[in-house]
């Protein structure tokens, strides 16, 4: 009998799984694991547990199965690389309902992006996604994993999104924080129902252009009605301003014209005293003169300058020493008496 070898054809680390199933028994089939690789036998839905690297075969008497000619059971050889990286994108099958946080507008939001995965248990990854088909192929793994993946993102982006309360100008910004809080979450469900290991996460979040523009157009009127609030804040402040300016101008002009009258007052007050000493001095000098003339009328002279009583010899007064009689000018040569202003005698015409 022909000797056969099964072994996984991955040369080029292009693949992930393969499924090979054999039809009839052969007992010089065996079977080549090498150590990049995983190998299962499944036997009529039962799933060994995985073969170390070697060649093994498969039907003779010491063989895995030990199967006799006549066995009909179903036999697949199960080949899983230890190596491959699945790189894949994946989308969101619908779009999540939010509201802005600024505008309180509703819109809806998309997500895609990358992630890379590898297989980190092989039994269950084989039981859980490649199991009793025939032909799945990577991109039937694929399909598979876009819903799973999309029903664990979106409670994780809403949870973001009502956390933050960002808008959606910000989500663009948001989208590394959102991979790093998903790709924990999101490794710990391939692992326990895939037996999938992630290396890697990206996640884009997409806003249709129409609820864009509804957003930004309420933005924009709310920031001119902001605006214009602001500006009528300013307008009255100003207005405020100048109303305390003219209060400020008014009370220096009052404190003014307070200033003012109270110069007057203590004008007209010293003007007063200054009448009233006037007055005085006039009754004074009044008194004196009615005193001189009494005085008069008695024979006593008195000083016309400061009243001193003075006799009548006297010819200067002796309280202010004014001169109280014209001095008379006595001629030398003739010994004439001459008025005091007379510059030449009366008598002999000599030079005074």
């Amino acid at each position: 009998m022909r000797e056969e070898i099964i072994c996984f054809e991955n040369i080029d680390n292009k693949m992930m799984f393969e499924k090979k199933r054999i039809s009839k028994p052969n007992q010089e089939l065996q079977v080549l694991v090498d150590e990049y690789n995983w190998a299962f036998i499944v036997k009529n839905g039962v799933t060994r547990e995985a073969l170390e690297p070697g060649a093994y075969y498969v039907f003779d008497k010491l063989g895995l199965l030990k199967t006799r000619k006549a066995d009909a059971s179903i036999v697949d050889i199960i080949f899983i690389s230890k190596t491959y990286r699945l790189k894949s994108y994946w989308g969101t099958a619908k779009r999540y309902d939010f509201r802005d946080s600024k505008t309180n507008l509703p819109y809806t939001i998309g997500a895609n992006g990358t992630y890379e995965i590898q297989v980190a248990n092989p039994k269950k990854f084989y039981l859980r996604t490649v199991g009793g088909s025939n032909n799945l192929v990577e991109e039937d793994l694929v399909d598979k994993l876009r819903e799973r993946i999309s029903f664990i993102i979106q409670p994780i982006v809403a949870r973001v999104m009502k956390e933050t309360k960002a808008d959606y100008t910000e989500l663009i910004h948001m989208e590394p924080d959102m991979a790093n809080l998903i790709m924990p979450e999101l490794k710990k469900v391939l692992t326990e129902d895939y037996g999938l290991d992630l290396f890697s996460f990206t996640i884009n979040i997409n806003i249709h252009d129409e609820d864009k523009k509804k957003i930004e157009s309420s933005i924009k009127n709310d920031a001119e009605i902001r605006e214009k609030a602001a500006d009528d804040i300013r307008k009255e402040q100003k207005k405020k301003e100048e109303l305390e300016k003219a209060a400020i101008e008014m009370q220096r002009e009052q404190e003014r014209l307070e200033e003012q009258k109270d110069k007057e007052w203590k004008r007209q007050l010293e003007l007063r005293k200054m009448e009233q000493e006037d007055h005085n001095k006039y009754l004074e000098t009044v008194a004196k003169i009615g005193r001189f003339e009494n005085e008069a009328k008695k024979g006593s002279s008195f000083c016309s300058s400061c009243g001193k009583e003075i006799s009548s010899t006297d010819e200067f007064c002796p309280g202010c020493g004014m001169r109280l009689k014209e001095a008379k000018c006595i001629c030398p040569k003739c010994k004439k008496e001459n008025d005091s202003k007379a510059k030449f005698c009366c008598n002999c015409g000599e030079k005074l």
